[in-house]
């Protein structure tokens, strides 16, 4: 799950007047070879996605940002 964590500690953007900044900052690509993803199961990977999510909006708390 680690490749799902590290999207937490990526840079991210917050620019409501610049759209596209957002856009290439904060979008990312996952994915798992096959064989991994043999392995993993839908909780775990919700679980991670979760944890990954609260990161981010910790993020965003401690910038006080607010739009």
């Amino acid at each position: 799950m680690t490749w799902i964590s590290e999207v937490a500690d990526e840079p991210l953007a917050l620019e409501p007047a610049d759209l596209r900044v957002e856009w290439e900052t904060n979008t990312w690509s996952l994915g798992a070879a096959d064989e991994d993803r043999s392995s993993l199961s839908v909780t775990e990977v919700v679980a991670a996605f979760k944890q990954t999510a609260a990161a981010i909006r910790e993020r965003i708390h401690v910038w006080a940002f607010l739009g």
